[in-house]
């Protein structure tokens, strides 16, 4: 189930991450809530704080984390992979101590874009 709530605050809930991309259909209501569940439950993200889904374009999902790295994704049946591949990306940003805006995980090898 899900509510649409009427906007409020500037800066979103920590328990309540933004959804976009809802066009009124089910369907897409449907993949927003089985996006967050597996988000919510991986490992890789134990830390962070889930800001906000995108399932505007179903297959290339997005979402933020820790309010400002969004994370780019295909589609539902390809975001485990994704999932596994971004460890070892957080592992080197982590590492490097970078400022990062994004982390496309859509190509053979991730993406990283750093902030300007």
């Amino acid at each position: 189930d899900g509510v649409v709530l009427p906007p409020g605050l500037a800066a979103p809930h920590e328990h309540l991450p933004i959804v976009t991309g809802l066009n009124n259909t089910d369907e897409r209501l449907h993949l927003a809530l089985r996006l967050l569940a597996r988000l919510r439950r991986a490992p890789v993200l134990v830390g962070h704080q889930l800001t906000a889904v995108d399932v505007s374009r179903p297959e290339q999902l997005q979402f933020v984390m820790d309010g400002e790295v969004e994370v780019r994704c295909g589609s539902e049946e390809t975001l485990p992979n994704h999932l596994a591949r971004l460890r070892p990306v957080l592992q080197r940003v982590a590492r490097n101590q970078l400022a990062v805006r994004y982390i496309d995980l859509r190509f053979p090898d991730p993406v990283i874009g750093p902030k300007l």
